[in-house]
């Protein structure tokens, strides 16, 4: 299962048109540019589905799974559903419809879950995972066309392709680096200090994590549309902007920090003391953390302000210094260095993603975004 989900998410990374995000950003009304994106999203769908149908025996003969094969071409013909499904239900996060969306999302969730749960109790086996995941997809293509009216249809207008293009390839490019970065750390401690740290790294990491995973990236999936529909309204935007980083900042300092004070408590009560190599990481990913989870806010602003270049450009110099840093570093200290160099990488981009914002987007000063996060700063040292 393993195999092929990984599989997988290397195909959906390194093929993402990031066509979603460019509708949802553009000014006006959409429509007429559906039937483009949609007909493009079937043929990435296409090329998937051959692309793990053929490769499924190299995959599996590589990983010596045999099973792998099957399963592998079973994941290729759910992407098949996630292509085909309407593509009106992106207007859902376009026009704020988060109850619709909600709905679209957890009919998938449910038929998932359910099918998984009945498939492990009769099969009781791996194959369980993979019938649920399908369900999913399958629910969420039902769904799609019963929650929204749009009825898609395919077209050779290459120009509003090529219009939504110009936006999709720097979202694009972001995903691309984003999953090197992320699979590249693990794959570096797995095959550098083995996979007894890899275990330790990713759990300190996930704990972690969990401002950004949790609060962030739930709050960017409402305040990218709704900034996107006040970027002609600057004055709108600057107040829209500091409330959410106000708001978002007095969950994610105290979160951080309270992962920060009680790393060795938790370990200890909770993980046991095998994993007390799990501390020190967690400490310091913890600061990364809580920076990652405020810098996240920018991409909205920067998308919705049409400026999605500066997230893959800023992207790829964090890439740069990862590259440079991480083996010396880790070589040195061990997990304590990886995680060091995370962080720093994060620490030198951040202040280049603020600037462009206040500055260049919104006409902030730097002093009062530092004002907006001090009392929560305080709050959290004082904690």
């Amino acid at each position: 299962m393993g195999i092929a989900l990984l599989t997988m998410a290397i195909l959906d990374a390194f093929s993402q048109t990031g066509f979603q995000s460019a509708l949802i950003q553009k000014k006006g009304d959409i429509r007429p540019y559906l039937n483009s994106a949609w007909t493009v999203l079937i043929i990435r769908a296409t090329i998937l589905f051959v692309i793990l149908f053929f490769s499924a025996p190299l995959v599996a003969s590589f990983f010596e799974s045999p099973q792998a094969e099957s399963m592998i071409r079973m994941i290729g013909l759910s992407m098949l559903f996630v292509g085909f499904s309407n593509i009106g239900v992106f207007l859902f996060q376009k026009e704020l419809q988060f109850k619709k969306q909600t709905m679209y999302q957890l009919a998938g969730t449910l038929a998932d879950f359910t099918v998984a749960i009945a498939s492990v109790l009769i099969l009781q086996n791996v194959w369980a995972l993979i019938f649920g995941h399908i369900a999913g997809n399958v629910a969420r293509f039902v769904m799609s066309y019963v929650l929204h009216p749009f009825r898609p249809r395919l077209t050779s207008d290459l120009r509003k392709t090529k219009e939504l293009w110009g936006f999709g390839r720097w979202v694009a490019g972001s995903s691309m680096i984003s999953f090197v970065i992320v699979q590249g750390v693990d794959i570096f401690v797995g095959k550098v200090l083995g996979v007894i740290s890899l275990g330790v790294y990713q759990l300190a990491n996930q704990i972690s994590n969990l401002p950004s995973s949790e609060i962030t990236n739930v709050i960017s999936q409402v305040t990218f549309p709704a900034y996107s529909k006040l970027q002609s309204s600057i004055m709108t935007l600057k107040k829209a902007y500091m409330r959410t980083l106000e708001v978002t900042s007095l969950f994610v300092f105290p979160i951080s920090g309270l992962i920060f004070v009680s790393a060795h408590d938790f370990t200890i009560l909770i993980l046991g003391e095998k994993w007390i190599g799990v501390i020190d990481p967690m400490r310091i990913l913890a600061l990364w953390g809580a920076i990652s989870a405020l810098a996240g806010l920018n991409g909205s602003i920067l998308m919705a302000a049409n400026r999605p270049d500066v997230i893959t450009k800023l992207s790829l110099i964090k890439l740069a210094i990862l590259l440079i840093m991480i083996y010396p570093a880790t070589m040195a200290w061990g997990l304590e260095g990886t995680a060091m160099v995370v962080l720093i990488s994060t620490l030198l981009i951040t202040p280049n993603t603020y600037y462009i914002v206040a500055k260049r987007i919104l006409g902030y000063k730097i002093s009062t975004l530092l004002q907006c996060l001090a009392l929560p700063s305080i709050g959290t040292v004082v904690m």
